[in-house]
């Protein structure tokens, strides 16, 4: 156990010494929280890396990424300006929701130790070949069932199967640990974020109310990758929001380098990259900031050579382009049955799985405001076709509509959930009594 808590701070050390100097005036908790998907993302794909080359010496591997941690130790402490230390605050009412909020999430993690189904098959499963280090590890792109989803990124599989071997065990005691970071750096973020552009005190509401709500903290403990990918969804609209802001580089490289790391984490990343990667593109030809597309088109092009490799080694069949290809599924989009089914299934979802959200809808009775309009434009229009997406994807999916919406659709609403409530946070009003805190 101790190992794997070692592999997992070695990983978010190396994300956060890398990182830091590169966001000098931002706050700590703003650095520590992009160090999560940065320093877990490094470490996934290296492990993915020495596979890839046949070598199979974890000792060997170990050792390069403390010879990795200690360079980037050395970056840090010579590029990072030396400044105390202010340690972020957090509010009474966070605490005592985000102490509720473990309680849910240990509670469904003893009773399902292996997680959902998705989580089994992709923590567990898959996990287990990577964590025998050895040639079987290419078995994670041939499994026999249809619903093992053998061209899925190993974000997860190779992160779990990591930390694993850093313990010297395949426990899933550690997978609670993971996706208790994952989980809660969604509240931080968010927290942190409401607290800079309005105030602490809104700040409070909208995070207790996203602690409080139960399919966001069981699906963290399902130990599926949805809450990972909201995380990295959720830190590239923040990274651009920042950009926005304050126009500096590393920010939209940020933005565009966790969109595309998210899908390293989830098939459904890859629809989220690209269209960050247009409105990013859009935005800096508005902004007149022609200079910095070409810090974004360096991220795009990291991400979509980590995408590449690993759909490359891969050579799996996915299952929306078998469907466009041979069972002709692009004639649903002009079959009503199924835009009925798919908007019956999300209002179902939303009142009853989501019920807790409309408590959203009362912060507005003093009406709507919003002081960044540009950003605020932007993660509307991000919301709006991301949406649209999954939504076209579920009418060109082969799969029986109804089991498939049945399944999934409240993780796929968690995945832009986070950024949904960020948004709707910087539209309210705040009086000026609230102003003042």
């Amino acid at each position: 156990m101790i190992g794997g808590v070692a592999g997992i701070l070695i990983a978010f050390y190396l994300g956060f010494f890398f990182l830091s100097p590169f966001m000098k005036n931002s706050a700590l908790a703003f650095r520590i929280l992009f160090s999560v998907p940065l320093g877990f993302s490094l470490t996934s794909f290296l492990y993915f890396l020495f596979m890839i080359f046949n070598i199979y010496n974890f000792s060997f591997y170990r050792s390069v990424e403390l010879v990795l941690l200690v360079l980037a130790g050395i970056f840090y402490y010579f590029k990072n300006e030396q400044e105390p230390v202010k340690i972020p605050e957090f509010s009474r009412p966070l605490f005592w929701s985000c102490s509720a909020a473990v309680i849910f999430y240990l509670r469904y993690f003893i009773n399902n130790t292996l997680g959902s189904w998705d989580g089994f098959r992709i923590w567990n499963i898959k996990a287990e070949f990577l964590y025998q280090y050895s040639d079987v590890w290419r078995n994670v792109f041939k499994l026999p069932h249809f619903m093992m989803h053998n061209d899925y990124p190993l974000f997860l599989p190779c992160t779990t199967a990591r930390i694993w071997k850093y313990a010297g065990v395949d426990s899933t005691d550690l997978n609670l640990i993971t996706g208790l970071i994952f989980t809660f750096s969604i509240i931080f973020l968010l927290y942190f974020t409401v607290k800079k552009y309005k105030n602490k005190k809104l700040a409070d509401v909208v995070c207790s109310i996203l602690a409080l709500t139960v399919p966001f903290i069981t699906n963290g403990a399902s130990q599926a990758s949805d809450i990972p990918l909201s995380m990295f969804i959720l830190s590239s609209a923040v990274a651009l929001l920042f950009f926005i802001d304050e126009r500096k580089t590393i920010y939209i490289f940020l933005a565009v380098l966790f969109s595309g790391l998210s899908a390293w984490v989830k098939n459904e990343g890859m629809m989220y990259f690209l269209i960050l990667v247009m409105l990013a593109v859009i935005l800096l030809i508005y902004l007149k900031e022609y200079k910095k597309i070409i810090a974004a088109g360096v991220s795009a092009l990291i991400s979509a050579c980590v995408l590449f490799l690993m759909k490359n080694t891969a050579k799996a069949p996915n299952d929306l382009y078998s469907g466009l290809i041979l069972l002709k599924t692009y004639k649903h989009l002009w079959q009503i049955d199924y835009y009925i089914i798919i908007i019956k299934h999300l209002i179902k979802s939303i009142f009853l799985n989501f019920s807790m959200a409309f408590a959203y809808v009362l912060l507005f009775i003093p009406g709507i405001k919003t002081e960044k309009k540009a950003g605020v434009f932007v993660l509307w229009s991000l919301i709006f076709l991301m949406s649209a997406g999954y939504f076209t994807v579920y009418l060109l999916s082969p799969h029986d509509m109804d089991w498939i919406l049945k399944n999934s659709i409240e993780r796929i609403i968690l995945h832009i959930y986070p950024v949904f409530i960020l948004t709707l946070a910087l539209c309210m009003k705040l009086g000026e009594k609230d102003r003042a805190n």
